[in-house]
């Protein structure tokens, strides 16, 4: 049981790079020690568990089988395995102290209270030391002298302490047992700043594996001249909002430890780059130079200013999406299509607001006729796409079930559900800007249908079209349910069908230009472990490492898909 893994002696697997588990030596001696231990509380049940206590006894014993399950199932990378088995360890000795308290000691103390009142003299005990005020009666009424630790705070202002009683010095220097894992949070499990530290050490841990290397700016010709390097950039990761509290039971960036950071769109990073003087701006700033889709971060609660309004500003935005998702996605899906800068999805996204007459401007005024242009837009995408929609109150929405209403924020599933969706479309929208950026001549015009093809599957809910990749329909089957690689073999097929797309790219390394050839993006059978990690480097995990491989995690996105697959 007590066994600090190294990443020596562990099993790494060959289908993903940098994932572990624990091999079946170690995995069989925790199996062991797991269910002697059960199977020990099982025993004396009756004894071991009382009616008031009955459901935190049972939190012991699910917990220690909840972890080991944990950590013989997942493969995953050496910092969660040694989080894991510290995890059953804590939990396995959680469980061994309760069982020898109820049955040894315990026991123990009934009969010396039972006896007499003063304790035995062939016991040789010093005392006892506990922050426990049962624990400390207890061993009080049978004459064990005990030490009860009380925090200062308890203590009354009027409280005089006539002396301190010094500790004893000692020759022998006692050094704290050394942790397994460092502890990533300490505190009330209920806090918001327990999901806060959740999101930093994810983000810390994912961002710390690929960290891209700066480059030499690109001189670009108008002939498309090749060069040898290729732009990059630098990225500034933008702090959180502070969380309120009226809203941690609703939705919130911290409710989930995988909340990406605000992401720039490639266009932002591209056009950073100086042509003219041959220099790359070294700092990003956030820009609003446009989004495809709506910028997902609209969709988050706001923690300043009249929250009430805000909030309903919110609620509006997920009613207008789930309502005229499908039109919208019809009418952006085309790589030609035009992006609207956040104040424009804003105002779009007003629309169920205006509808429900919770707004009103001026006559004349640029308000109104921003909002009149966007609802203008939004007919126009209708009518050119033929979608039917079947809209009788614009003030509701209803999704899996789940009724939105302008006077309720929707539950934290439904939203991560929704804001997701948003940031994968996004994501795969800028693909296509990047890929004809980088793209060769020379290939782009000999493989332009195998291309269109291969992009269209790292699209996964788009299907792509014959006439230069434009999309011409969605269905149901292929479309609206294909948002995300659910399953470890699709996440293996984007993988292939990225780097295929990348192999043209300027200064693709050796790995991914000699791609595993004859496979096709529908067709794959193994993938080398080290493509991935490529991928990602060449790729800059700002966008492949946070989103295309989150999927493969299922167990901390539980509603990451849309619709039933």
């Amino acid at each position: 049981m007590w066994w600090t893994p190294k990443e020596a002696e562990l099993s790494p697997n060959p289908l993903a790079h940098r994932r572990f588990s624990v091999g079946r030596i170690h995995l069989t001696a925790f199996e062991d020690c797991v269910s002697k231990l059960i199977a020990e509380f099982l025993k004396d049940v009756t004894a071991l568990q009382m009616e008031a206590n009955s459901q935190w006894v049972n939190m012991l014993v699910n917990q220690l089988q909840i972890w080991f399950n944990r950590l013989s199932t997942f493969a995953t990378t050496f910092s969660n395995i040694l989080f894991l088995v510290a995890k059953v360890q804590r939990c396995w000795l959680d469980l061994r102290a309760y069982i020898d308290y109820m049955i040894l000691f315990k026991q123990e103390l009934a009969k010396l209270r039972s006896s007499i009142a003063k304790f035995p003299l062939c016991h040789q005990f010093i005392s006892a030391i506990t922050d426990n005020q049962t624990v400390a009666e207890e061993f009080a009424s049978v004459g064990i002298p005990v030490w009860l630790l009380r925090d200062l705070s308890e203590f009354s202002t009027n409280t005089r302490i006539k002396t301190v009683v010094p500790l004893q010095e000692t020759s022998t220097s006692i050094q704290p047992f050394p942790r397994v894992s460092c502890s990533i949070f300490i505190g009330p499990s209920n806090s918001a700043a327990k999901y806060d530290a959740i999101y930093k050490y994810a983000c810390q841990h994912f961002s710390s594996v690929h960290k891209a290397d700066p480059l030499a700016p690109l001189l670009l010709a108008a002939d498309y001249t090749l060069v040898d390097e290729w732009p990059t950039k630098h990225f500034k990761a933008q702090a959180l909002p502070v969380p309120n509290e009226k809203d941690i039971a609703k939705f919130h960036p911290v409710d989930h430890p995988f909340w990406p950071l605000m992401l720039p769109a490639w266009r932002d990073a591209l056009a950073a780059v100086d042509h003219l003087n041959s220099r790359v701006i070294t700092e990003w700033k956030l820009d609003d130079s446009g989004y495809r889709f709506p910028d997902s971060h609209l969709f988050v609660p706001s923690t300043f200013g009249d929250s009430i309004t805000a909030n309903t500003h919110v609620s509006s935005y997920y009613i207008t999406w789930v309502n005229y998702q499908d039109a919208i996605w019809l009418a952006q899906s085309c790589p030609a299509s035009p992006c609207h800068t956040t104040s424009k999805w804003q105002e779009l996204l007003l629309l169920s607001m205006k509808e429900a007459g919770c707004l009103s401007f001026k006559a004349n005024s640029g308000t109104e006729g921003r909002l009149t242009e966007m609802t203008t837009l939004l007919q126009q995408w209708v009518a050119k796409n033929q979608v039917m929609l079947a809209i009788t109150n614009c003030t509701s929405a209803k999704i899996h079930g789940y009724t939105l209403t302008l006077d309720v924020l929707p539950t934290a599933d439904v939203a991560c559900m929704i804001v997701y969706v948003l940031c994968k479309l996004n994501f795969r929208s800028e693909l296509c800007t990047l890929n004809a950026y980088m793209h060769t001549p020379s290939s782009l015009h000999c493989k332009a249908p195998e291309h269109n093809i291969l992009l269209g599957y790292c699209f996964l809910g788009w299907l792509p079209g014959v006439a230069g990749g434009n999309i011409l329909t969605v269905s149901q089957d292929d479309g609206l349910t294909r948002l995300c690689a659910s399953t470890f073999k699709e996440q293996q097929k984007f993988i292939l069908a990225l780097a295929q797309v990348m192999s043209s790219w300027r200064n693709a390394p050796l790995i991914i230009r000699n791609r595993v050839l004859g496979q096709s993006a529908t067709s794959i059978s193994y993938v080398d472990a080290n493509l991935e990690h490529t991928c990602a480097a060449f790729y800059t995990p700002s966008f492949f490492d946070r989103f295309a491989r989150v999927p493969t995690v299922p167990c901390y996105l539980p509603a990451c898909l849309p619709y039933k697959q």
